[in-house]
């Protein structure tokens, strides 16, 4: 072979392994909007700081689940309660993502008929439950209640 198609081959091989190598991950955001009342009196909460966290214990059967010191970690997602109780959470995800076209699949919806960890805190008191994450689904605590008031589809946006 002449050396002009060598060089041509090996510029065709190099390009070839540089894409091949590459994962695309894509990133969505899925907003959750919730209302916090007091447990008691169904008075609403304001300045509440409320954040959701994946429940890997509830989501991952056991016969699959890693050793804790081998297990992903979760980022909270949180938000802040308004005058009218509501907290508007916007749960972002980056994942490997081979799927063409501007909307995500369904699989990418990481919110509904999942369990997540709900916690709020207002001023010294701070309180988790889990809260499976399907509209209208509520969950009652000593002190705080919260409800799934929607869960928007997801959509990609620009990783940051």
């Amino acid at each position: 072979m002449g050396s002009s198609v060598m060089s041509g081959l090996a510029i065709c091989c190099c390009v070839s392994a540089l894409s091949a190598g590459c994962d695309p991950v894509r990133t969505t955001v899925q907003p959750v909007l919730l209302r916090v009342t007091a447990s008691d009196v169904d008075s609403l909460v304001k300045n509440a700081d409320v954040a959701l966290k994946f429940d890997y214990d509830r989501n991952i059967p056991p016969t699959e689940q890693l050793p804790e010191t081998q297990r992903p970690t979760y980022p909270w997602f949180s938000a802040t309660t308004g005058e009218d109780g509501r907290a508007e959470i916007l749960v972002k995800w980056t994942m490997l993502d081979r799927s063409l076209g501007s909307n995500p699949p369904a699989w990418r919806d990481q919110l509904t008929g999942k369990s997540y960890l709900v916690r709020v805190s207002k001023n010294q008191t701070h309180e988790v439950e889990r809260l499976t994450m399907n509209t209208g689904a509520s969950v009652r605590g000593d002190v705080f209640a919260v409800q799934v008031i929607e869960i928007q589809k997801p959509r990609y946006i620009q990783a940051e």
